[in-house]
């Protein structure tokens, strides 16, 4: 866990593990020098000074809530995208409102680096927004996040209020009522946390939170952890019995008006025979792998095999499986006897290996299971 290790370091992996994830909040002052290798601010410039920008890439929030777009969208505009009229964004944001950079992982090379290290390591989705705050302004007014939160300050302060745990594990969608957050806005915070450049802090699913600038204008970065959640497992499941005809049977007999005792418990039999067949091919790392695959020069790649002309050709490549066995998403035939050769052979050379192939089915079968993320393909 290298990325994540750096991350929170000097905590340790077990410690935050142990003490801190998903139970309580967390402070860790570093320098400014680890955020600017994510992000900096002239990057951010750079971004914003392109010659379009638009929604919802970037968004504003002011007043406790995100503001219409309306405000500062370009008016009489013909294009399916939502194109912002920057001069009233900054003219927003002078006012006191927030210009929010929405999955800024897609718009800065580091960060999407960094963010798919994190997943990789993490075996976890991880989103990233951008808040850009003026001084003496308030973004949303108290809050809580369906997901684990932490917060790296790029540039200026941000002053942090953080409450309790009104919600256990609360899912999307659930938010607190207008009296919650109004009871709130009157209460003293059980921790205030002044977070300056390089900072970062840890705050647990559902952990009711706000902040705001004074003096200083803040630049952060939200990260956002979704690992897989139970309730996850159970909605697979439900797409899973949908197509097993015993499920799509009536409950009760005919002219039963309660399920009766043999019903419930073959129900119950039934779904935990689904459940247990579903986790048992679907692992963890089913779940996952194919989002986390390293297809870093992929495409160069993926042209190169395009200009292979003879199996010689093949001496410049070298394919890698990537896992120890055949998943269920590779189709019988040739495919999976294009995977068999590849775990059965590792160090053989791609021309002896694939000598009886047709060179056209080669580099086909290659483009396919790479898409596939079950292969790298690297230049030797």
């Amino acid at each position: 866990m290298e990325t994540f290790e750096k991350l929170i370091a000097p905590v340790t992996v077990e410690d935050f593990a142990a003490n801190y994830w998903r139970k309580t909040p967390l402070f860790i002052s570093k320098p400014s020098e680890f955020a600017d290798q994510i992000v900096n601010v002239n990057q951010i410039n750079d971004y914003l000074s392109a010659p379009a920008i638009a929604y919802p890439f970037v968004r504003m929030v002011g007043n406790g809530a995100e503001l219409d777009i309306k405000k500062y969208q370009l008016a009489n505009q013909t294009s399916q995208f939502n194109f912002l009229n920057k001069t009233k964004v900054f003219e927003l944001f002078e006012q006191g409102n927030t210009i929010v950079i929405q999955a800024a992982q897609f718009h800065f090379t580091n960060l999407n680096r960094f963010i798919y290290q994190l997943e990789k390591e993490l075996r976890m989705e991880v989103h990233a927004n951008i808040y850009i705050t003026p001084a003496g302004s308030r973004g949303f007014d108290p809050h809580l996040d369906a997901h684990e939160v932490m917060v790296i300050q790029l540039y200026g302060s941000k002053e942090w209020n953080i409450y309790d745990l009104p919600i256990p594990a609360p899912l999307k969608g659930q938010k607190l009522t207008p009296e919650q957050k109004q009871a709130y806005l009157t209460r003293q915070a059980d921790h205030q946390i002044t977070l300056q450049e390089g900072d970062i802090l840890y705050v647990p699913r559902g952990v009711v939170h706000d902040a705001f600038t004074q003096k200083e204008p803040s630049i952060h970065i939200t990260l956002g952890f979704h690992p897989i959640l139970r309730t996850d497992i159970v909605q697979q499941l439900i797409q899973k019995v949908e197509s097993i005809a015993y499920f799509r049977e009536p409950f009760f007999d005919f002219n039963q008006t309660n399920g009766s005792a043999v019903n419930k418990e073959e129900l119950i039999a039934q779904m935990a025979t689904a459940l247990r067949e579903m986790l048992t091919t679907r692992s963890e790392e089913n779940y996952t792998d194919s989002k986390f695959a390293d297809t870093k020069d992929m495409f160069n790649h993926l042209l190169l095999l395009d200009s292979v002309q003879t199996q010689t050709d093949l001496n410049h490549f070298q394919i890698h499986p990537l896992g120890k066995d055949i998943p269920s998403s590779v189709r019988k035939g040739e495919e999976e006897d294009f995977m068999r050769r590849l775990l059965d052979n590792p160090s053989t050379d791609l021309p002896v290996l694939f000598e009886d192939i047709p060179l056209e089915s080669f580099k086909y079968l290659s483009k396919r299971l790479a898409n596939k993320s079950l292969i790298q393909i690297t230049t030797k």
